[in-house]
């Protein structure tokens, strides 16, 4: 009996192994920076359920009022996954629009089911307070809501998540000195209380 089970699992695991199991989409998206004006880095990840043929399209949709330094044709993609991505003619970029938050690029080879990818990508952030965005990932023209990191940061409770923006501003001023005399070494010293922490 024992040996006819030990078959069986060898059998089975010969199946799984030939089809394997597609775990279900995952996708997510985190920022660098929750100060409005700052520089601010973008990083997602997804793994799919399913095999993305070359040419296949993937968006980050909802970033509106990020800005984009660079060209609109070509917005440097950063990561591991990046060397196979590209937009027109040129890789590790993809195409930006504003008027949708949007970035677009494309895969030039398949990416099988289950990999996991990711990148990243650099805009400066809009010069107001906003809360979180509203974020969609799309690979091959199917729209996912991805996880997004809500974890504090500086300070600023879901300091993670997509252009979720604070504006510092000065809370309290505090100055003094060491001396009040005319003529010798006089050493300054200025505290600023801030609405937002510094990380370490």
């Amino acid at each position: 009996m024992i040996q006819k089970y030990s078959q069986l699992a060898r059998i089975l695991l010969a199946i799984l192994a030939y089809f394997p199991v597609a775990l279900p989409t995952q996708t997510s998206i985190s920022q660098s920076m929750p100060i409005c004006g700052a520089p601010n880095t973008f990083s997602v990840a997804f793994t799919s359920s399913s095999l993305m043929n070359a040419g296949a399209l993937i968006q980050v949709t909802g970033l509106i009022g990020a800005i984009n330094t660079a060209s609109a044709d070509c917005v440097p993609l950063l990561g591991p996954n990046v060397d196979t991505f590209f937009t027109g003619n040129t890789f590790r970029c993809g195409s930006w629009s504003d008027a949708t938050g949007t970035l677009s690029f494309q895969t030039a080879v398949p990416i099988a089911a289950n990999s996991q990818i990711s990148f990243s990508f650099a805009m400066i952030n809009p010069a107001v307070d906003s809360p979180a965005a509203n974020v969609a990932i799309s690979l091959d023209s199917v729209s996912y809501s991805p996880t997004v990191d809500y974890s504090p940061y500086y300070n600023i409770s879901g300091g993670r998540a997509p252009l979720l923006l604070v504006c510092p501003s000065i809370l309290s001023i505090q100055a003094s000195q060491t001396t009040t005399y005319a003529g010798i070494p006089n050493n300054l010293t200025i505290s600023l209380q801030l609405s937002v922490g510094m990380p370490s």
